[in-house]
């Protein structure tokens, strides 16, 4: 644990020196949060899968016994104030410099975070990853880090939190705060190191840091306390996005649907919504996923 901890923590302190580019910062919708979520601009050439559209999902079923399909549709699940709703998700959020997505992380993920004085961006690939921040004109860039860095949180005192994946040979993850020294210039600490490697996403549960990992959803605090909230025990292959409602439910966004876990009398109920044939209990495939040409903006 002492040496994961030593490696992460030097992964961190690595900085990523690259140029700005030249464009103007569009106006980007921002959900409560700060995260950019609005359908992002690629390189003619990029393609990315999809497969449906923003969905509400109003009914669950028991959970199916049979092994999850072959990944091709995964799912991003998110509570609204009408209640839980299902798309296809999407691993790179848009950048506020129109920035392409490089080679290197195009089997990987984007996050990018508001915060007061610009945005974080946050790349992970395979083996390897960048943070920065970017000024709101677009015209400054700093390097923080060259961890994987998967999803975000804000903790109540206003500290940046973020879920890191460790290396694949190593095979676990921690949560670090982003501290704010001066404007542009943030400093990664290492919160919390986590036995178990965490499925690459993060949900911002009232400034607790939800993440899925090995079976156990677990929330991590700022003081680095880890908690374990539920444990699923059979396969359900990879989680890709996770939610949780007021009632203290729990959504995984999973191959082609969604899995809900609450708390029954102590007991944890999983039910499943397939976006292929909703509450029967199967785990049916999606479609086989159409392949989008995305024009830069």
């Amino acid at each position: 644990m002492r040496a994961f901890a030593f490696a992460f923590v030097v992964a961190l302190a690595c900085g990523c020196h690259s140029r700005p580019r030249d464009a103007k910062t569009p106006d980007p919708a921002l959900d409560d949060t700060g995260v950019i979520y609005e359908t992002l601009g690629f390189a003619a050439e990029y393609q990315r899968p999809y497969c449906f559209g923003l969905r509400p999902v109003s009914t669950f079923g028991r959970a199916p016994v049979d092994a999850p399909p072959e990944s091709s549709c995964p799912v991003h699940v998110r509570v609204t104030d009408a209640g839980v709703a299902a798309e296809t998700f999407e691993p790179f959020d848009p950048h506020p410099a129109h920035e392409d997505v490089p080679a290197k992380y195009r089997v990987g993920s984007r996050r990018v975070l508001r915060v007061d004085d610009g945005f974080i961006v946050a790349y992970a690939g395979t083996f390897e990853g960048e943070v920065y921040w970017t000024s709101e004109e677009g015209d400054e860039r700093r390097p923080i880090s060259r961890a994987r860095l998967v999803g975000f949180a804000r903790a109540p005192s206003g500290t940046v939190l973020a879920l890191g994946v460790g290396n694949a040979r190593l095979g676990r993850g921690g949560v670090v705060a982003l501290d704010r020294v001066r404007r542009g210039e943030y400093v990664p600490r290492l919160v919390a190191t986590l036995p178990l490697e965490p499925s690459a996403t993060a949900f911002d549960d009232h400034g607790r840091l939800l993440t899925y990992a090995q079976g156990f959803v677990v929330s991590i605090d700022e003081a680095g306390k880890v908690e374990n909230l539920h444990y699923v025990a059979r396969d359900i292959g990879r989680v890709s996005s996770l939610a949780r409602a007021g009632n203290g439910d729990v959504f995984l966004g999973v191959e082609c649907g969604v899995i809900r876990l609450s708390t029954d009398l102590g007991a944890v109920r999983e039910e499943f919504w397939s976006a292929r044939s909703g509450a029967s209990g199967r785990w049916t495939p999606c479609e086989a996923a159409q392949t989008l040409v995305v024009d830069r903006w």
